[in-house]
C-alpha cells in the first residue's frame, strides 16, 4: 500500500511538473513587468510610446511588444535559464537591430547586459538596461551605454504607467480616426488609402461594392484632385457612438460631419451615420477592413 502511495505521488508530481514547468520562483521574478504600459521619458514628460508586455509559451516566456510614437516597433522574448541562474532577453525592431541581454532579476529589479559593435568604428559597446518595479502601476527602464573610457551615458529613461490594454486599443484606434481627418485637411490621398487594408471593402452610398486599395483609391480621385486644382479645403469629423472590441478587431458606429470649401463659394456640409471594422495588422497599424456609410442627416442625440 505504502508503495502504491510513492507512486502515485511521484506521479502527481510529474503530471504538475509537465503541466507548469515554468513556475519557480525565480521564472517567476519577471511578472511585475507583465502589463500595458504607457512609457513616457523621464526628462520631457513626453510619451515615447507603449509596452504590451505578455506571459506567452505555457508561462515560460515573457514577450515585450513595443509601439514607438515615432514609427518603431520592436519586440523581445525573455525566458530564465535554470543551468547558468541567468535571464536571456531577445530584442529584435523594425530598424534592423537584435541585441541578445543575459542578466539577474532580484527584489523586483531586473539588470542585463548586451555587448555590441559600433557599426562606424567597430568599437565594442557595452550596454547595461535595468528595468525596476516602483509600485504596482510604475516601473522604471534605464538604458546606459559605456564608452571606451569607462563612462555610462544614459540613452532611454523611461516611466511605465500602467494602463487598461482597452485604453491602449482606443489611444491607437483614435489615431486612425485622427490620421484620415489630416488627410483630408492635407489633400493627401495617399495617407488616406494606407489606412485602409489591401483588400478592404468600402460601402459608399448609390455605388457599387468597392474591394481592394485601387477600388477606393479611385473612388477619391475625384474628390482630392478638384479640391487640389481648385484650391479648395477639406475636412471631415466623427462622433463615435458605438464600440465593440473583440481583441484585434474593432467595430464602430456614429456620425460623421464632411465640410467642402472652395474659393469665392459657400462651404458645403454633409452629415451622416457609419460602421466600420478596423483590425490590426501584423506591422502593428490598425486598418479600415469594412467602411460603410450614408449621407442620412445626423438625428438628434
Amino acid at each position: 500500500m505504502r508503495l502504491i502511495f510513492v507512486f502515485f505521488l511521484c506521479l502527481s508530481a510529474n503530471v504538475i511538473q509537465a503541466q507548469s514547468p515554468c513556475q519557480s520562483e525565480n521564472h517567476r521574478a519577471f511578472d511585475f513587468w507583465i502589463g500595458t504600459w504607457e512609457v513616457t521619458l523621464a526628462n520631457t514628460n513626453q510619451i515615447a510610446g507603449y509596452n504590451h508586455i505578455s506571459l506567452e509559451m505555457d508561462s515560460c516566456v515573457i514577450k515585450e511588444s513595443w509601439t514607438g510614437t515615432k514609427k518603431s516597433r520592436g519586440e523581445s522574448f525573455n525566458h530564465y535559464e535554470p543551468s547558468i541562474d541567468k535571464w536571456k532577453q531577445k530584442w529584435v525592431d523594425n530598424g534592423g537591430n537584435n541585441l541578445e541581454f543575459t542578466g539577474t532579476i532580484k527584489n523586483d529589479t531586473a539588470t542585463f547586459f548586451a555587448t555590441t559593435l559600433n557599426p562606424k568604428n567597430k568599437i565594442k559597446i557595452t550596454n547595461r538596461m535595468v528595468i525596476a518595479k516602483k509600485d504596482k502601476n510604475t516601473v522604471i527602464q534605464i538604458w546606459d551605454q559605456q564608452t571606451p573610457d569607462g563612462q555610462w551615458n544614459t540613452v532611454f529613461h523611461g516611466i511605465y504607467k500602467r494602463m487598461s490594454p482597452l485604453t491602449l486599443v482606443n489611444k491607437e484606434v483614435q489615431a486612425v480616426y485622427d490620421s484620415f481627418s489630416v488627410a483630408y485637411k492635407t489633400l493627401n490621398q495617399d495617407m488616406l488609402i494606407d489606412l485602409y487594408n489591401d483588400e478592404a471593402v468600402y460601402l459608399p452610398p448609390g455605388q457599387k461594392i468597392l474591394k481592394g486599395k485601387s477600388e477606393i483609391a479611385r473612388s477619391f480621385d475625384a474628390t482630392f484632385e478638384n479640391h487640389i486644382n481648385q484650391k479648395g479645403e477639406l475636412n471631415i469629423e466623427f462622433d463615435i457612438l458605438d464600440r465593440r472590441i473583440e481583441g484585434d478587431v474593432v467595430i464602430d458606429s456614429g456620425y460623421f460631419t464632411y465640410r467642402s470649401k472652395y474659393p469665392g463659394k459657400t462651404e458645403t456640409i454633409s452629415k451622416g451615420k457609419f460602421l466600420t471594422i478596423l483590425k490590426k495588422e501584423k506591422d502593428g497599424k490598425w486598418r479600415f477592413i469594412y467602411d460603410s456609410y450614408n449621407s442620412a442627416p445626423m438625428l438628434k442625440k
